[in-house]
């Protein structure tokens, strides 16, 4: 680990408060104990559930797939969009909660520094929020071919907005606005 030019250390990554990680973990037991609660209502009653069949019968828009390299037409349905929004409050409230439990649960437990459980919280942030939208929009009839090209846009742009200015040196943003000072 090297010293900053002045002989100062490097700033410590942020550590998770214990209150915080009290009002996480309790947050994710009430998540579970919501979970199981659904679990066991749909076992009890799934025989007299029968709106959700009946929402599978409302289509909301089409969208064109293939499958076995033949085109076929898809439908969006009600409970396409229902299972969407409850797989994004999923995905929602684990992004939310997931310091809280790995601290408690796991990272508390190990002999790690802090900058290895940050990056494991961090990485494992970006699963979820990777898996959480790819399940939403295939659920919506987004594909990854559709999205391929904002997915690009996206990086280029972040590109260009995460550049280190360095002395002497302009980002593009300076050079369009500079340009514009001109006209």
């Amino acid at each position: 680990m090297k010293e900053g030019a002045e002989g100062a250390e490097p700033p410590e990554e942020p550590t998770i408060a214990l209150e915080q990680v009290n009002q996480q973990t309790l947050r994710i037991t009430m998540l579970l104990m919501f979970a199981l609660f659904g679990v066991m209502f749909w076992a009890i009653w799934s025989d007299l559930i029968t709106v959700f069949s009946y929402l599978d019968s409302i289509t909301l828009w089409h969208y064109n797939a293939t499958e076995a390299g033949a085109a076929v037409v898809k439908n969006v349905t009600m409970g396409s969009l229902l299972f969407a929004i409850i797989a994004s409050m999923v995905a929602w409230a684990l992004i939310r909660n997931l310091p809280g439990l790995l601290e408690v649960l796991v990272l508390s437990r190990l002999n790690m520094r802090q900058g290895a459980s940050y990056a494991i919280t961090t990485i494992l942030n970006y699963i979820i929020i990777a898996v959480g939208a790819m399940t939403v929009f295939g659920s919506l009839g987004v594909s990854w071919d559709k999205l391929q090209w904002l997915a690009a846009a996206l990086s280029v742009g972040l590109g260009f907005g995460l550049q280190v200015q360095r002395p002497g040196h302009h980002s593009a943003n300076e050079s369009l606005s500079s340009s514009n000072d001109l006209r």
